[in-house]
């Protein structure tokens, strides 16, 4: 496992970075909008600086790859290629509604199931579904854009975490309802990406050149390649 893990989340409005050394964590977060780009090196530093070591002893790279702000994909994972390169070492990608689900760990007993939503824009939600299995969320409803009413199909969902639940709370008022736990307020957050970074295994490293965002939405056939 990887002694130091350096983590950047920008896919939100919500911009984080947490370096995991051992069992120490460290982290800078802050609803920034459209300073993503200015604020992540600066807090690198200040980090590195709390945890008495140097860029050079990062062992592994974790960056929320999305879905989010297609802005904000593009910033976290050009950041994560140029530390990459620059150091040597390899990049964990993890998606913005597994580390959303993540953080909602806590609330889930074993057999619950959990709902992420994330606005999407464009009268759109980002959503997953997960069951808690033991000390795990098995993911049983895969990522997906969807319209927000499409959410309330039936299944019985007892815990809703994400945006999407605050800015589309009229047509998911029954779901809302009948919900044991609802929190609008969250949103993926640098700590548990270096959480969920840390139980993944080498296979799922990547080097720069091959990481992969997650847009779900397919209009982003004019953006630029991302560099390599």
């Amino acid at each position: 496992m990887p002694v130091n893990i350096l983590a950047i989340d920008t896919v939100s409005e919500q911009c984080s970075v947490c370096l995991q050394r051992g069992e120490a964590s460290f982290s800078r977060s802050d609803h920034a909008p459209r300073l993503h780009a200015e604020l992540v090196l600066p807090w690198i530093e200040a980090l590195l600086a709390e945890a008495q070591i140097d860029l050079q002893d990062i062992d592994l790279l974790a960056v929320d790859v999305g879905p989010g702000s297609f802005t904000g994909v593009r910033i976290g994972i050009s950041l994560a290629q140029g530390l990459s390169t620059g150091l040597d070492i390899p990049i964990a990608p993890v998606s913005s509604l597994q580390a959303l689900a993540m953080q909602s760990l806590a609330d889930v007993v074993d057999g619950q199931t959990l709902l992420v939503a994330m606005d999407a824009r464009m009268s759109e939600v980002y959503a997953a579904g997960f069951r808690r299995e033991g000390d795990q969320l098995a993911c049983i409803r895969p990522p997906l854009l969807c319209a927000p009413e499409s959410l309330d199909d039936g299944a019985d969902w007892q815990i809703l975490v994400g945006s999407a639940f605050l800015v589309y709370a009229d047509p998911l008022a029954t779901l809302i309802s009948s919900a044991a736990l609802c929190d609008p307020d969250r949103s993926p957050n640098a700590s548990d990406i270096a959480l969920l970074a840390a139980q993944l295994t080498e296979a799922h490293h990547v080097r720069a050149g091959s990481i992969e965002p997650i847009y779900l939405r397919n209009n982003v056939a004019k953006k630029p390649a991302l560099p390599t």
